[in-house]
């Protein structure tokens, strides 16, 4: 029988935690330092929702894959046994650890690794949660990396961006920081799709553009079964009394902007 873990009690303490993200955002890089700020503003309970509503909870262990500064991993621990957190960043994994820390929770464990050689045994995890990362790896060896350390029966959640997104990057340049312009980021996005460029994705180099009915045949191929697919914050499979609010536009200027594939094993 899976039991919740003990939510702490610095999680109900917003002022304190905007405090410390305060102070952790002291000793990062522009770019990063905005994106810590924006991802706990508002605090966990919409992240939480968010995962209820696709039926990540009261499940054994589950990996964040691409956890960024962890606000999905935190969220997720208060309702599963165990979180595994991994991302290429060792700053946003030790701004992980830090956070566990203050928080005291216990359930969430963080690696520096890359999403294409996960360094978990085969069939380990019985969820996988991908939020808006993929499309910074080669999606084809991920997918199966995916399918690797997944167990039969298990789900995994996708969420990544089609050509739409990186349109509306190009023509608002939103957040960019001194060390980050998103138009350029989207301008290299399109070029490495265009030009098929699987390696060396990153924030510096441009990812690459997806899109719904593709990447869902590629999962199908691999073994997935598709229990749900559309844009950011559509898919539910758990009732709730009042649906999460998407984080995204569903399109841009007529493009697909930001989509979510729910499947299991």
């Amino acid at each position: 029988m899976i039991v919740s873990a003990p939510e702490s009690k610095n999680i109900q303490r917003p002022f304190a935690l905007a405090s410390l993200v305060e102070t952790l955002s002291s000793s990062l890089g522009p770019n990063d330092a905005g994106f810590l700020q924006r991802v706990y503003e508002d605090g966990l309970e919409k992240y939480r929702n968010r995962l209820h509503q696709i039926g990540f909870h009261r499940l054994d262990t589950v990996l964040d894959a691409g956890c960024g500064f962890g606000q999905w991993a935190f969220a997720l621990a208060s309702d599963v046994e165990k979180v595994i957190g991994v991302d290429v960043s060792n700053n946003r994994i030790n701004v992980c650890n830090q956070l566990a820390k203050y928080l005291g929770i216990e359930n969430t464990h963080f690696l520096v690794a890359t999403l294409e050689n996960l360094p978990l045994p085969t069939e380990s995890v019985d969820g996988i949660f991908c939020y808006s990362t993929i499309y910074l790896t080669d999606y084809r060896k991920t997918l199966k990396e995916f399918y690797r350390i997944l167990r039969k029966g298990g789900r995994i959640y996708i969420c990544t961006n089609g050509p739409g997104r990186y349109v509306y990057e190009i023509i608002q340049n939103p957040r960019s920081t001194p060390d980050f312009n998103m138009r350029l980021y989207a301008l290299k996005t399109f070029r490495n799709t265009l030009l098929g460029r699987w390696h060396h994705l990153s924030a510096q180099n441009g990812a690459r553009i997806m899109s719904p009915s593709a990447t869902k045949r590629r999962m199908e191929q691999i073994g997935f079964h598709i229990l749900g697919i559309g844009p950011e914050g559509s898919v539910e499979v758990t009732r709730m009394p009042k649906k999460a609010e998407p984080f995204h536009s569903a399109t841009y200027l007529g493009l697909t902007n930001v989509f979510e594939i729910l499947a299991k094993k």
